[in-house]
């Protein structure tokens, strides 16, 4: 049996996480990191030196900082669902399996998508930053969970070959890893961002698995697999 918990990365979960994670003892933990971004999550410093240095492709840079911006406003850090999850996790003594493409590939692959995709993304990107932040209320909207399935849509129709390199690769590999999992210790709960919970969900259905709602706030979802 398998358990999604989507969040969205820049929001406060941590007791929604920790209250989830004590009610599945004995589950392994699958969470939607690769080793290089644990590290850098854990080491701050390391982060700015390694995935996001300078010499780092200014797109990269420029993504990065808008995820930061905005998790300012929630005085969040980038990465902070998944490192609450893996920190609880340990504390909680469970199995820990880190799930995604690691970050070189996924980087690698960015920087081969269509320049015209990179540089529209790119301009809109700087806007983004340069524009004022606006409040936080309008941001809370933004992040929900219902709007991200309207992300979703407008981001493949804009950025189509992007979207297919960040998202759907993505959502086939960590899927893969978790039905691995699953197949080798049984019940297993995983971590990942919202966008691809919503997609896993439809994949396991297309797949012709049980899928059913336990929990769904305007900032994360869960449900079970079987």
């Amino acid at each position: 049996m398998i358990r999604i918990v989507g969040t969205v990365h820049v929001m406060p979960v941590k007791d929604e996480i920790r209250r989830i994670m004590t009610s599945s003892e004995g589950w392994h933990v699958a969470i939607e990191l690769d080793p290089e971004r644990l590290r850098a999550i854990l080491d701050r410093r390391h982060m700015e030196t390694s995935s996001v240095r300078s010499s780092s492709p200014l797109l990269l840079r420029v993504l990065y900082n808008i995820e930061r911006r905005v998790g300012r406003s929630f005085h969040q850090d980038v990465g902070a669902d998944m490192l609450s999850a893996y920190e609880l996790a340990r504390e909680l003594h469970l199995n820990i399996s880190l799930i995604d493409i690691p970050i070189h590939v996924t980087l690698r692959r960015l920087m081969s998508a269509p320049v015209t995709e990179r540089l529209k993304l790119l301009i809109e990107g700087i806007l983004m930053l340069l524009l004022p932040s606006g409040k936080k209320v309008q941001l809370e909207e933004f992040l929900s969970i219902k709007h991200i399935e309207n992300l979703i849509e407008t981001f493949k129709r804009r950025y189509p070959s992007i979207y297919e390199m960040l998202v759907v690769e993505r959502d086939r590999y960590l899927f893969k890893r978790i039905i691995d999992l699953e197949n080798k210790f049984g019940n297993v709960i995983a971590f990942i961002g919202a966008l691809h919970a919503i997609n896993l969900r439809k994949m396991f259905e297309d797949q012709g698995r049980d899928v059913s709602d336990v929990e769904q706030h305007r900032t994360f979802l869960t449900y079970i697999v079987r």
